[in-house]
């Protein structure tokens, strides 16, 4: 399994993390290092392998090809289907840390092409 050398830093330097732990639940956690290689013996698929967790909602994974391939889209979530959080680690955990640990990737946006906005003046 290859790493990016970003997310490698952050599981030496802190090996592992809770994040937005409370009573209600809704935490996320990154695994600690001996979890990990422990994980990844049997990963969940050929090409991702789990990092984290958010509890009720499944694993935080990592797809090892496409980090082999360079791309910075590599973080999913597997839980009944696999969701594609279309970022890379420091997006991920600024998007996460930003949002207080709440499911961001839920909420639905519209974007306003800003030629529209214009011409209405």
């Amino acid at each position: 399994m290859e790493y990016t050398r970003g997310i490698q830093r952050v599981f030496v330097i802190h090996n592992g993390a809770n994040f937005f732990t409370h009573e209600y639940g809704g935490a996320c956690y990154l695994n600690s290092l001996e979890q990990i290689r422990l994980d990844n013996v049997a990963p969940i698929s050929e090409d991702f392998y789990p990092i984290g967790s958010y509890v009720d909602l499944g694993q935080i994974v990592i797809n090892s090809k496409r980090v082999q391939q360079g791309r910075k889209d590599y973080i999913f979530l597997s839980s009944d289907e696999i969701i594609d959080f279309k970022c890379d680690f420091k997006t991920w955990l600024d998007r996460m840390i930003i949002t207080q640990g709440i499911n961001y990737w839920e909420w639905k946006s519209r974007t306003i092409p800003l030629d529209t906005i214009l011409s209405e003046k």
